[in-house]
């Protein structure tokens, strides 16, 4: 693979990678990528934002059930 190439779809790509779903190659192919492409890093960013609030989203409505 040409890690030069955007993923087909970085925000799927970035969000499978922020919840640890891509298989472990394709995380380093992404990781070697977005290091050198500021269009993938910032979308990695803002993913990682979007991936936070989730996950603190889902935390306050666990707390609230109990």
């Amino acid at each position: 693979s040409n890690p030069e190439r955007c993923p087909a779809d970085p925000e799927q790509t970035a969000e499978a990678y922020l919840l640890a779903n891509l298989p472990t190659d394709e995380a380093q192919v992404f990781e070697e990528h977005y290091v050198t492409c500021p269009g993938c890093a910032a979308i990695l960013e803002e993913t990682s934002r979007y991936v936070v609030a989730m996950k603190q989203a889902a935390q306050r409505l666990r707390n609230s059930r109990k």
